[in-house]
């Protein structure tokens, strides 16, 4: 059973594009992101190692990293 604050990759879907969609943030690498630069629809990138800098750019509580 997921928790309450889980998202399935189904559910996430869905919501994309949506006006309720939360907040996407891909952390990854930025060798990881050269081998395969792709990102969800609306992601945005941020450097996992910058969790301050991170919290200071979310607009919502409703985050997926």
């Amino acid at each position: 059973m997921p928790a309450p604050n889980e998202i399935t990759p189904a559910q996430l879907c869905r919501r994309i594009g949506l006006p309720d969609c939360p907040e996407i943030v891909d952390v990854c690498t930025d060798e990881d992101f050269t081998q395969d630069p792709f990102l969800i629809p609306s992601a945005r990138r941020h450097d996992h190692r910058d969790l301050p800098g991170l919290l200071h750019r979310l607009t919502t509580p409703n985050v997926i990293v």
